[in-house]
This record gives structure tokens, C-alpha cells and sequence, in this order.
């Protein structure tokens, strides 16, 4: 299994895959970003394709251990691209509902999640530790939803969004594409595209494009 990023959140992603068991597990981290050859002393950092094709002759899936958007967008491409096969990864310590929960591709989903029943979930999408997504949700593309938040049920958030830590969606809200919600903050109205979202409840900070 590789890991594509060898930052701080990669590192978190390890803890889940080790959940899993995969016996072989290596990192991914971009020359120019390469600080040091092992993670932890133990697991190996490749730094260019041609290592990464012969990984993946091997063993082809990987997982996407970055938190931007945009990178995660552009990983899971490129990792496609050189043969990969993006493994959906999902902790043992979540709960998944029974009933049409659909995942994208790429996908992360931490400890401690709970997604209920009725859930659309796109391409390359991370849902860190303790947040919940009620029923009915559709989630777009490389969406960032970190630690704690509570989306209600009904809610849709399009591609390239970031719900900062304990943010709270109430039921039947929006968020336009690439909109940042900021942590804490509480959305009582829909949001439009590119805009920074804080406070409680949720006000207009800026536009950010």
C-alpha cells in the first residue's frame, strides 16, 4: 500500500491503514518536499515515478495522505495515470449506514465516523476523526470535512469545500464549490460559491476568489 504524502496527516492515514493489516507500506513525498528517507525509521519514502511503477507491480492500490484539495485532486490523477488503483480507505472504528451509502474513488474516512443512511460521497473525499453526516447528504468532489463537525441530514456540499474542525451544517444547507467554512462556525443559510465562511452563526468573512 502507498501512502501519497509524508506530512503530518499522512502520518495520521498510516494509523487506519495499519488498522487494516497491509503487510507492505511505503509513503510517496515529492522531491523537492523530501526531508528524510523513512517515516518513523521504518517505512520507506519513494520520490519518483519510475520507484512508484515498480511498486505498483506489486501491489497497485494507494491511498490519499494529503488535506488540500486541490492536491488530493491532482494525486489522485497522477497516481492513476502511473497504474494505481485508489483504495477507499475507511476505519474499522466507523459507521457506515446500511442503506444507499455511495462512495467516489479515493476516498478517507477516519476513526469515529458516523454516515447514516441516503449518502453521496464523490471522488477523493476526507472525513476526519468524530464528525457525522446525517441522511440524505451529497458530498461532492475532494471535499475536506475535518475532525468534529456535524453536518445534518439534507445537506449538500459541492467540490473543492473545507469544513473546518466543529463546524455544524443545520438540515437543508448548501455550500457552493470551493467555499471554506471555518472552524466552529455554525451555517443557518446556504453558502454561495468561493466564499470564507465564519462565527455563529455563519457570516460572509470574504470572498476568496
Amino acid at each position: 500500500m502507498l501512502i501519497v504524502g509524508a506530512g503530518g496527516y499522512a502520518k495520521e492515514v498510516l494509523e487506519v491503514v495499519l488498522e487494516l493489516n497491509f503487510e507492505k507500506i511505503c509513503f510517496f513525498e515529492e522531491e523537492k518536499y523530501k526531508k528524510e528517507s523513512h517515516i518513523f525509521g521504518k517505512y520507506l519514502i519513494l520520490n519518483n515515478d519510475e520507484d512508484v511503477k515498480t511498486l505498483f507491480l506489486i501491489d497497485n492500490r494507494f491511498v490519499l495522505g494529503v488535506g488540500d484539495p486541490i492536491l488530493r485532486n491532482k494525486f489522485l490523477t497522477k497516481f492513476m495515470t502511473l497504474g494505481g488503483e485508489p483504495y477507499n480507505l475507511i476505519s474499522k472504528s466507523s459507521s457506515i449506514g446500511n442503506f444507499k451509502v455511495t462512495f467516489g474513488k479515493g476516498i478517507c474516512i477516519m476513526q469515529n465516523v458516523i454516515i447514516t443512511t441516503s449518502v453521496r460521497i464523490g471522488d477523493g473525499v476526507l472525513i476526519n476523526i468524530n464528525s457525522t453526516v446525517g441522511h440524505d447528504c451529497v458530498i461532492g468532489d475532494f471535499v475536506i470535512i475535518n475532525p468534529g463537525v456535524n453536518i445534518s441530514g439534507n445537506c449538500r456540499i459541492d467540490d473543492h469545500c473545507v469544513i473546518g474542525t466543529n463546524a455544524t451544517l443545520i438540515p437543508h444547507i448548501s455550500i457552493g464549490k470551493r467555499s471554506i467554512i471555518g472552524a466552529g462556525s455554525v451555517i443557518i443559510r446556504n453558502v454561495e460559491s468561493d466564499l470564507l465562511i465564519v462565527g455563529n452563526p455563519g457570516k460572509v468573512k470574504k470572498k476568496i476568489r
